[in-house]
Formats: C-alpha cells, sequence, structure tokens
C-alpha cells in the first residue's frame, strides 16, 4: 500500500516537472 502511494507520487511529481518545462517554453514564446 505505502509503496502503490510512493508510486503515485513519483508520478505526479514528473508530470508536474512536465508541465513545469510545457508552461516555460509556452512563456518564451514570441
Amino acid at each position: 500500500m505505502r509503496e502503490e502511494k510512493k508510486a503515485q507520487e513519483g508520478a505526479a511529481a514528473e508530470i508536474g516537472g512536465l508541465w513545469g518545462v510545457v508552461m516555460a517554453s509556452i512563456d518564451s514564446w514570441p
């Protein structure tokens, strides 16, 4: 159970990081 929660948090962090990169890329557009 605990391992599963850890995996979910890791996935959420990964998605959050990717979203941050996407938003930064959009912000850098002219």
